[in-house]
């Protein structure tokens, strides 16, 4: 090193090596962020699934209402709708002798495999506070007798839920979560 100091080229040349790994440090933080932004939000769509099973196992087993009854709430419009399940008339039978969930307003019917609307799907709107993302829920219901006694049936339920995201900019990711109940007797 002489005498004189550093030269513009020196200068230049640290300037730029020192801008080249701040820009690569700052595009690690901004992935980062951006990562982290949308695994909370897929946690969040996992945390609504699982509200969403908790509440109808809760209805299931609640041993006060005899299962005539289950109520489906819906976030629509910030009013508490529900559909209401009763025991007889909002269910159909499969080949099988499944008994499947009967939707009957096409605005809250689901979409099938092959994307037309489905019957025996549950579709509906859930935005957890108003700044954020809504997200979709599908939710499957049936129910199989596992007992054949004249005074009480008892029934096995089967829960699917698909939560994904109404934005798909987001997250192209969809949650599923499948769950088996048995009624309490």
């Amino acid at each position: 090193m002489n005498k004189k100091g550093f030269t513009l080229i020196e200068i230049l040349i640290a300037l730029s090596i020192a801008s080249i790994i701040s820009i690569g440090f700052f595009q690690v933080i901004n992935m980062t962020i951006k990562t982290n932004s949308k695994n909370e939000k897929d946690i969040k769509s996992l945390n609504i699934a699982q509200t969403e099973i908790e509440s109808l196992r809760a209805q299931i087993k609640n041993p006060a209402n005899n299962n005539k009854n289950i109520k489906i709430y819906i976030d629509k419009d910030e009013n508490r709708k529900f559909i209401e399940i009763d025991s007889q008339n909002s269910w159909v039978k499969n080949e099988q002798g499944i008994e499947k969930i009967k939707v009957n307003e096409e605005k809250y019917q689901g979409e099938g495999y092959n994307g037309e609307k489905d019957s025996s799907l549950l579709k509906y709107k859930k935005a957890p506070n108003k700044d954020e993302t809504a997200y979709i829920i599908t939710l499957g219901l049936s129910r199989e007798k596992v007992t054949n006694n004249q005074t009480y049936n008892k029934y096995l339920y089967t829960i699917n839920i698909n939560v994904e995201f109404e934005n798909k900019s987001i997250s192209k990711k969809n949650t599923v979560i499948s769950t088996k109940i048995l009624e309490n007797s």
